[in-house]
């Protein structure tokens, strides 16, 4: 095997150890950090979309301003986080991080609806970071490793000065 072929392989083995074996700390803040800005911007977006659905129907009970932002805005943020979190990481899975943000936003809901009105200004925070921290220890939990090549293929001189084709194959 040529030379130049075997350090570009050696290059290639060393950066898929050093991604597999890295410290996840930085990838983990990149998500949260993703989560936190894409779900501001679905907070946004929820509350555009309740302004033109409260246009739509004046005078509903239903579509009472105030409440409809809430509702529309949260859902928004609930769905803006995985949207962050996955494209901070090129290994995510997508769904993982929605179902992990499902499930924080319902742990979050059921909190408190378990503690009634006296405790409803200490829980509104987790609204916000059920989520958030939900999409996120999903997302690692079901996160898929790089692959490392397993078949290469490069060029050698044989004993004739003739160039042979060699194939390798990792297991």
């Amino acid at each position: 095997m040529p030379r130049c072929t075997r350090d570009k392989r050696k290059k290639e083995i060393e950066q898929t150890i050093q991604e597999r074996t890295s410290r996840p700390q930085k990838r983990i803040i990149g998500k949260l950090v993703g989560g936190i800005g894409f779900g501001a911007l679905g907070i946004a977006g929820g509350l555009a979309a309740a302004t033109v659905i409260g246009k739509r129907c004046p005078g509903s009970e239903l579509c009472d301003d105030l409440l409809l932002s809430l509702y529309v805005g949260y859902s928004g943020y609930v769905l803006g986080v995985p949207i962050g979190v996955s494209l901070m990481d090129p290994h995510d899975q997508f769904i993982s991080s929605l179902a992990g943000s499902l499930i924080g936003s319902g742990a979050s809901i059921g909190l408190i609806f378990i503690y009634p009105d006296d405790h409803d200004y200490n829980l509104w925070p987790s609204l916000f970071i059920f989520p958030l921290i939900g999409a996120t220890i999903v997302s690692e939990a079901r996160r898929k490793p790089p692959e490392a090549r397993r078949f290469s293929v490069g060029l050698a001189p044989d004993s004739d000065g003739k160039l042979s084709v060699i194939a390798t194959l990792q297991f």
